[in-house]
């Protein structure tokens, strides 16, 4: 890690290394950032982001990976519950959740069960979360011959 972290131009990291071919998260920053480590786990690393400049504003950045287990994806949403209730700072959440918002985000393969999509949506309420949305090819993966 230290390598691309250098090769990105970048003095400081945080990295959670992958379990076998999941997960693993790195959040680089650069030199004159004021950020403060809080904690990580297998599937979060969370700091605080401070102002330079004086302001004293401060908010919080968690990169997140949700479990790739269907059926232990419950946790996740524990996690990020627990999360949004330690600190009261204005907070970003990015990463890859595993889950989707709705049915049509997905192309292909087996149809994403409801409950299971709103489970994800009643923690990220919980939480005072909302997809920002994004600009871009609607989806990030295709398979071979796609």
């Amino acid at each position: 890690m230290k390598n691309l972290r250098i090769r990105l131009g970048f003095l400081n990291c945080e990295t959670v290394f992958s379990s076998g071919q999941s997960g693993g998260l790195a959040l680089f920053w650069a030199e004159g950032l004021d950020v403060r480590f809080r904690s990580k786990s297998h599937h979060h690393i969370d700091v605080e982001v401070h102002s330079c400049d004086g302001f004293l504003i401060a908010w919080r950045l968690i990169g997140f990976y949700g479990h790739p287990t269907t059926a232990e994806r419950h946790r996740t949403w524990s996690l990020l519950r627990d999360l949004s209730d330690e600190l009261p700072l204005p907070w970003a959440v990015i990463g890859d959740f595993n889950e989707l918002l709705h049915a049509d985000e997905k192309e292909g393969g087996l149809v994403r069960r409801e409950n299971q999509m709103q489970l994800f949506r009643d923690a990220l309420s919980y939480c005072d979360l909302f997809d920002l949305g994004f600009y871009g090819a609607p989806f990030t993966w295709t398979g071979p011959g796609i």
